[in-house]
């Protein structure tokens, strides 16, 4: 997290838009969200 937050800027974007990615990717795919939870 320490990492992240010192690399403000466009790569801190970029890593946003991943994470908004794989929310997209285990709201489409059910089974990985249960994967997740456990």
């Amino acid at each position: 997290a320490m990492g992240v937050a010192m690399a403000r800027g466009p790569s801190l974007v970029n890593h946003l838009k991943s994470v908004k990615r794989s929310l997209r990717s285990l709201r489409l795919s059910p089974k990985s969200i249960k994967a997740t939870d456990d």
